[in-house]
């Protein structure tokens, strides 16, 4: 999650951070994580009050953990983009 004064900030920290997580916990390139963040995760406003502004970037089910169903759908655009399954 990305938590700044400037709403633009807070959105490069939050995508900065899926970045991030696909690089460690998936041994993904860092161009592979972007495009695959690009895709297959939403960016969502968490806070907007008393100056600070916090937004946050999730998935749509369960791709990352390699869940069922929706989840297997999202493995196979990440072998797209990628060449491995995550």
């Amino acid at each position: 999650m990305g938590l700044h004064e400037d709403l633009n900030e807070a959105t490069k920290l939050a995508v900065r951070e899926m970045i991030d997580f696909l690089m460690t916990e998936k041994h993904l390139s860092r161009d592979d994580a972007y495009m695959l963040s690009s895709v297959a995760a939403d960016l969502s406003i968490t806070e907007l009050v008393d100056g600070n502004k916090g937004v946050h970037m999730d998935t749509e089910g369960d791709f990352v953990a390699g869940g069922e169903s929706e989840g297997r759908a999202w493995a196979l655009l990440a072998v797209t983009f990628t060449g491995v399954a995550i």
